[in-house]
């Protein structure tokens, strides 16, 4: 969608943050550490399953430091492919 367009008696003004998605964020998340160097990624939303992804992320061996919404994953030291089944 490339526009909203309103018809009505007042003028409409202001500006509307877009949130990021999880559903974007987690493919981008898991494929950080095909690089094998440091990846940043800002606007990540701080649900339940992006923590979890960070987790796992860090169980392999990546170094995962969260700010806010930023992320950055350093995928240097992954020393599993294996992923535990306790999270």
């Amino acid at each position: 969608m490339d526009r909203i367009v309103l018809t009505g008696g007042n003028k409409l003004q202001g500006t509307v943050r877009i949130s990021g998605a999880k559903n974007a964020a987690l493919p981008i998340l898991a494929s950080s550490i095909l690089g094998g160097g440091e990846c940043l990624l800002s606007n990540v939303p701080g649900v339940v399953d992006v923590v979890t992804m960070g987790k796992l992320l860090g169980m392999l061996g990546a170094s995962v430091t969260v700010a806010g919404s930023r992320i950055a994953i350093d995928a240097g030291r992954i020393h599993s492919t294996e992923a535990p089944y306790d999270l």
